[in-house]
């Protein structure tokens, strides 16, 4: 992708005299878990075994930036853009991908050149990257309602607000699942969303509201 604006939290890259000239997000790999047992041609792979689900580690980002300021300006936006992003846990958003954000911890890397200051600022990110908006679903329920849940890829267990008791019904991994919830806010750790579609049938009278976090890889 090409990218030409990148906000820092809350600090967009002009702030710092600083252009991006290339950027690398790298995969976040997978947490494998392999045994190698003697006497067969396959390893045995337990990456799915505890809870079913694929882990994944960091991932890493690298933006190689050029400073485009006057020659008297360099060492003072240097020293604004160590100390502002340096060591700074903070989302990372890129305009080329706008509806998503990254975050990650920073460090950067500022070089004086004959010609032009350039740096490489560099982020350890959490694997997946968040959807800048939460999703959130709600509806008034009398008697029994279907909700729709969409969820793209990060599993996601929704906080469920609902202003009297209700029960929820639904399947998953072919399992239908029964979970009360009382009035006021809670998290049903049984609705657990991967990615996908899930169709949520809900009993009682009132209204609901599920709200949850979504990230893509």
């Amino acid at each position: 992708m090409t990218v030409t604006e990148i906000t820092f939290g809350e600090y967009n890259q002009s702030e710092f005299g600083i252009l991006p000239a290339g950027v690398t997000i790298s995969p976040p790999a997978v947490k494998k878990y392999t045994v190698s047992v003697p006497g067969r041609d396959q390893v045995l792979d337990y990456t799915e075994s505890l809870d079913g689900l694929v882990h994944y580690e960091n991932r890493t980002i690298t933006m190689e930036m050029q400073c485009f300021a006057e020659d008297e300006e360099y060492a003072s936006l240097e020293h604004k853009c160590r100390n502002l992003l340096h060591g700074k846990k903070m989302s990372i958003q890129f305009d080329s991908d706008p509806g998503y954000y990254y975050l990650g911890r920073l460090s950067v890397d500022w070089r004086s050149e004959p010609n032009i200051d350039t740096a490489s600022i560099t982020a350890d990110c959490d694997p997946y990257k968040y959807k800048t908006e939460k999703t959130v679903v709600e509806s008034d329920v009398s008697g029994s309602t279907q909700v729709i849940l969409t969820n793209e890829c990060m599993p996601a267990v929704p906080k469920i607000t609902a202003d009297a008791q209700m029960q929820l019904v639904f399947t998953l991994d072919g399992t239908e699942h029964t979970v009360t919830v009382g009035a006021g806010t809670q998290l049903a750790p049984d609705l657990l969303l991967q990615a996908g579609t899930y169709e949520i049938t809900v009993n009682g009278t009132g209204h609901v509201k599920f709200e949850y976090q979504e990230g893509a890889l």
